[in-house]
């Protein structure tokens, strides 16, 4: 007999790190004075052998994406570094779900729930970026001193050709002031490195006291 899978042996992990899914049905439901058929999606984790059932308008692509989507703002677990949110007390960290695609006008009137919702997210990115975005890159007259940034100082990354919820948060781990005292550039960590960044570029969260 051949060796188990390394994700069934897994311990010390947590449940539905390691997923496998199928589908069953159709069930009868009763609405009104109708009957019409669902279908359940069971996913099951290789290691615990944990159970999470979501329920199915159909056996559409549509409807598996949709609880598929349900199931991992529910289960799925991250290890990078992220702000504290309601999720982290829920299920132990928080759920940055992928992008799904590029989306446009059109999605707007098709029938098909989850594109319509991706495109209503867009548009409320390009508006964020727009009209919210603005109001945090602070850029006071220069008559007005701004604290500078120091290390330690928690900031975002932004990038206008990343896609939202995409936008890495870092640390600031170096400053290097000019020959005028003003600090233009730093040096933050990311999850995936030191990257060198120009301050225009990043936005300072106030998460500590002001000094």
């Amino acid at each position: 007999m051949a060796d188990l899978p390394e994700p069934r042996v897994t311990i010390q992990t947590r449940a539905f790190m390691h997923t496998g899914m199928d589908g069953f049905g159709p069930m009868g439901v009763k609405i009104g004075r109708r009957v019409e058929k669902r279908y359940g999606l069971i996913l099951t984790c290789l290691s615990t052998r944990a159970i999470h059932l979501e329920l199915l308008h159909s056996l559409s692509t549509d409807s598996a994406i949709l609880g598929i989507r349900r199931f991992i703002s529910r289960r799925v677990d991250y290890d990078d570094p992220d702000a504290l949110t309601p999720k982290h007390f829920l299920i132990g960290s928080s759920s940055p779900n992928p992008i799904l695609g590029e989306f446009t006008d059109d999605d707007r009137f098709l029938r098909r729930q989850w594109q319509f919702f991706q495109k209503l997210a867009d548009q409320f990115w390009r508006r964020w970026k727009a009209e919210y975005l603005p109001t945090l890159l602070r850029r006071k007259k220069w008559n007005r001193e701004e604290r500078p940034l120091k290390v330690s100082d928690v900031v975002i990354l932004t990038d206008d050709a990343m896609p939202r919820n995409s936008w890495t948060k870092g640390i600031v781990v170096a400053v290097f002031p000019g020959k005028d005292g003003r600090i233009r550039v730093v040096e933050v960590k990311t999850s995936t490195g030191v990257n060198r960044r120009p301050v225009a570029k990043l936005i300072i969260l106030d998460v500590c006291k002001s000094e």
